[in-house]
């Protein structure tokens, strides 16, 4: 089993630990895709850069998430990093060819889904819209 927890740029070359640390403070580097659809999803792309592979094959460096925009705790002054936000689905990629694919599939995929339930302000529980 390989438990390579090494550092890896965005061409996937090694990279020292200081360095990765100033990249993951550089969100243009950082941020492969991001797209609030319509329904209320939010779909964000990063570079990990740590080795996120938990057995065979190359290191996984990229992430894709989706999260639920609407829930208590998103923090719109920094939407790159959703804060409380229920994710609603991941995918890691091992290239960034992989990772703008799976960005863009992920899209597709999840924009025809149902608008997630908006939490009402007073009670805190969740609610549908749609259902009066």
């Amino acid at each position: 089993m390989n438990f390579d927890f090494g550092w890896y740029d965005k061409d996937g070359k090694p990279l020292h630990m200081l360095r990765a640390a100033e990249l993951l403070a550089d969100l243009a580097y950082k941020r492969i895709g991001f797209d609030l659809l319509p329904n209320g999803y939010l779909v964000s792309t990063v570079w990990l850069g740590l080795n996120h592979q938990w057995g065979e094959g190359p290191p996984l460096i990229f992430e894709t998430m989706v999260f639920d925009e609407m829930l208590p705790g998103f923090d719109w002054d920094h939407p790159g990093e959703p804060s409380e936000s229920t994710d609603q689905d991941m995918q890691r990629y091992a290239t960034l060819a992989e990772a703008e694919a799976g960005h863009r599939a992920m899209c597709a995929k999840w924009i025809e889904k149902r608008a997630p339930l908006l939490i009402c302000e007073q009670c805190g529980k969740p609610f549908d819209p749609d259902e009066g």
